[in-house]
């Protein structure tokens, strides 16, 4: 995650894995040194434990819209979002191309299956996402293994 100044993080697992859970996590770690914008579309990220932080909250805006709105107004240095879709493509790009690194998350089993989705392999092929990171359960337990990406 400390690669974030350099380019984007993509957070995957099947759905229930823990990514919410780790982005929460991530949000108030990095809250301590970084300015960042969470765009939560759904009222799933934000909670309690991240009030008083340096975090602006955007809830139920459209993802796409809440990424522009948090580039173009707040000076993020940092973008935390869930589930990304096709339709947010765009300002993901736009808001790495003005130097905005995003952490974010998808549904995938595999790093496979996540570069399997075209809008995927596209935000990596343009640079939003420098490292992909999957949440496994191994023996009852979650661990997080950085994949490489061979596009």
């Amino acid at each position: 995650i400390c690669r974030a100044s350099r380019g984007g993080v993509l957070i995957f697992s099947p759905p229930l894995g823990g990514k919410t859970t780790a982005l929460r996590a991530i949000a108030a770690g990095l809250s301590r040194e970084r300015r960042i914008a969470i765009v939560d579309e759904r009222e799933e990220i934000a909670c309690e434990d991240l009030a008083g932080r340096n975090i602006d909250i955007l809830l139920g805006y459209r993802r796409a819209t809440g990424i522009e709105i948090a580039t173009r107004c707040l000076a993020p240095e940092l973008i935390i979002t869930d589930e990304i879709s096709p339709e947010d493509s765009e300002d993901i790009l736009a808001a790495a191309n003005s130097g905005v690194p995003i952490i974010a998350t998808a549904h995938a089993a595999t790093a496979c299956e996540l570069l399997a989705k075209e809008h995927i392999s596209r935000l990596i092929r343009g640079g939003a996402f420098v490292t992909l990171v999957g949440i496994y359960r191994e023996g009852g337990r979650f661990v997080c293994r950085e994949e490489r990406v061979d596009l």
